[in-house]
């Protein structure tokens, strides 16, 4: 979790009943197991928990309870470490497995100097657990006092407000039982509206309506449209809704194309007896502006008109996604991304992810649809209830080797901004397919994507050179001999960590580069092997005098049982060095390659 997105939460933030319990258990045991009912803010709860020890010596990490492959195992427990496991959407077959997991997790957190974990489980699954020792750091979560809750949502927001929070009629029944995301979104509304309306309005209208918009609109909608028998008009009201803000000649165009799709009868009335356009705008509440473009009357009516068609009526799903594919092709590109937002925005409240998946493959056959597309994914990634199917598809994607380029980009671009900051083992596992999904193909995107992201974290980097120095998991082939170069590179050999220490200090890190030079200067000679190597001391000349020893003495050692590669290791350092543009660094570094040659056989250099 980066700091600023823990401090936009900590803003909102209401402490849950039995938080101050939860905080007590963690600092004394390091450990705390939560329970609560869904609604309760328990993963929030979590983290603001994690966040008291955070510092720049502490590493938040989201452990994946989804693919086997993005596994976090226990002996990866690291100083520091904030480490939070959620086991609230486990299905049932796998609850006691984790469950197991989290246990391995507990004791080796007992182990590691200030290492912290806070697990999230699933009540109604922890019947089938038999009870053990870890009921001593379990502690249950209550719900937060929701007009505390409500009041520091909308503080943040900037709706201003003095004393006593107005109780307009209907606050109650809606909000008393809201989930924590409810209420969030309901103070979202408020600002919303706020900005929405061009004159001031007084708190209590501004509380009074956001309910109206939020809870009552849905019923409105559902009687009128119930109501309304004439399926132009119905069309109307949905395009309208799905592309709010467009030109009406867009939004009429788009409201025919989904009376084709259905095979709307064509109405017999001749045409210069029908009802006008404007009319049909005026049965659904819109309006057209000065620029004949199109919007609702209503604030948070068409999300509303939108949510009818999606939500509440399941046998059209396949004819709305068809209508977002055909509508999509013909508007401007700034018009596609509206689009796209409010398609990924209904097809996730109506349980409908693959759908947005559908239309992310198919938009990224055309570079402009890329953006688009991009737009979805993200949306269902960082969706709390889907965004493991979303994950789940990358990672299936990222394995085919007939991926296409455009959406290959955006898989990578969205692993790096949108999966890495909370699953960074997931976001390494495919971006690490993406790069070698193809044995003889260099995706140069997705490499570059993942060297990004291995510069960001040294327990990543040391995952992917276990992953390249396991034989049983070797893909072979163009791709993945670049990729090795590319991670035993000085340059990517001298980051930092969060603790200032050169990824190359690092012992893991040593023994995984030795085993993979080995490899490299084992294969047959050839000028590949001559031209990498001289690059690769190229790159020493850019590194500081002291730690040039340090890479040279894990290359040469990797090989110091066979005195003919260490022969050519030498020839090859020489030669270079004679014939480099900086003939000073370069005889500089051949002469550590030299030193390093006669200590590995034994002989001590001057």
């Amino acid at each position: 979790m980066d700091e600023s997105d823990l401090g936009w939460l900590y803003r909102r933030y209401e402490p849950p009943r039995g938080f101050a319990q939860a905080q007590s258990a963690l600092d004394k045991y390091g450990v705390v197991l939560l329970e609560g009912q869904p609604g309760t803010g328990r993963r929030t709860a979590a983290k603001m928990l994690l966040r008291l020890y955070a510092d720049a010596g502490h590493l938040f990490r989201i452990v994946s309870s989804e693919d086997p492959s993005d596994e976090f195992r226990s002996d990866e427990v690291a100083d520091g470490d904030l480490l939070l496991l959620d086991l609230s959407q486990v299905d049932r077959d796998r609850y006691g497995g984790f469950r197991r997991s989290a246990a391995n997790l507990r004791a080796k957190v007992g182990e590691v100097r200030s290492a912290k974990l806070v697990v999230i489980l699933n009540p109604s699954l922890e019947t089938q657990v038999e009870r053990d020792e870890s009921r001593q750091y379990t502690v249950s979560l209550g719900r937060p006092d929701w007009r505390i809750v409500l009041q520091r949502h909308l503080a943040a927001s900037d709706v201003v407000f003095r004393g006593r929070l107005p109780e307009p009629g209907g606050f109650q029944k809606h909000l008393a039982g809201a989930s924590m995301d409810k209420l969030a979104r309901f103070a979202e509304a408020v600002r919303g509206l706020a900005e929405w309306r061009t004159g001031s309005s007084d708190l209590r209208t501004l509380l009074q309506d956001a309910l109206s918009a939020v809870f009552d609109q849905q019923d409105s909608v559902r009687k009128e449209l119930g109501k309304c028998a004439n399926g132009a008009v119905r069309a109307l009201a949905f395009a309208a809704a799905m592309l709010e803000g467009e030109h009406r000649n867009v939004v009429f165009e788009a409201a025919e194309t989904l009376l084709k799709i259905v095979a709307h009868p064509g109405n017999e009335t001749p045409v210069l007896e029908r009802n006008s356009f404007y009319s049909m705008l005026k049965e659904t509440h819109l309006q057209v502006g000065e620029r004949g473009l199109v919007f609702f009357q209503k604030f948070g009516y068409g999300r509303a008109v939108a949510g009818y068609f999606w939500e509440e009526n399941p046998h059209l799903h396949e004819i709305l996604r068809e209508w977002v594919a055909r509508t999509f092709s013909d508007l401007e590109q700034r018009s596609q991304l509206v689009l796209a937002g409010r398609t990924a925005e209904q097809c996730l409240a109506a349980d409908r992810p693959r759908h947005l998946l559908s239309l992310a493959e198919q938009w990224c056959a055309d570079r402009r649809g890329a953006e688009s597309a991009a737009v979805v994914l993200r949306a269902g990634l960082e969706h709390a209830r889907h965004g493991r199917t979303f994950r789940g598809k990358f990672y299936e994607w990222a394995k085919s080797p007939d991926l296409p380029k455009e959406l290959a980009g955006v898989i990578a671009d969205l692993c790096v901004s949108t999966v890495a900051p909370a699953y960074p083992e997931q976001a390494l596992t495919r971006l690490r397919w993406l790069t070698q999904r193809r044995r003889d193909h260099v995706d140069v995107v997705a490499v570059e994507k993942l060297l990004g992201l291995l510069r960001s974290n040294l327990r990543i980097y040391r995952r992917l050179l276990w992953w390249l120095v396991d034989d049983g998991r070797r893909a072979g082939g163009q791709a993945e001999d670049d990729l090795i170069r590319r991670v035993l590179h000085p340059e990517m050999q001298m980051v930092s960590d969060s603790r200032g220490r050169h990824y190359s200090a690092d012992p893991v890190v040593q023994r995984c580069a030795g085993r993979l030079w080995r490899r490299t200067l084992r294969a047959p000679y050839g000028p590949e092997w001559r031209e990498y190597l001289q690059e690769w001391l190229a790159g020493c000349t850019k590194v500081e005098n002291s730690q040039v020893p340090v890479l040279v003495r894990v290359m040469v050692g990797s090989v110091r049982d066979e005195p003919r590669t260490l022969a050519t290791v030498f020839v090859i350092a020489r030669d270079w060095a004679m014939s480099g543009t900086d003939r000073t660094e370069c005889m500089r570094v051949a002469g550590v390659v030299r030193r390093c040659i006669d200590e590995a056989q034994g002989w001590r250099s001057r």
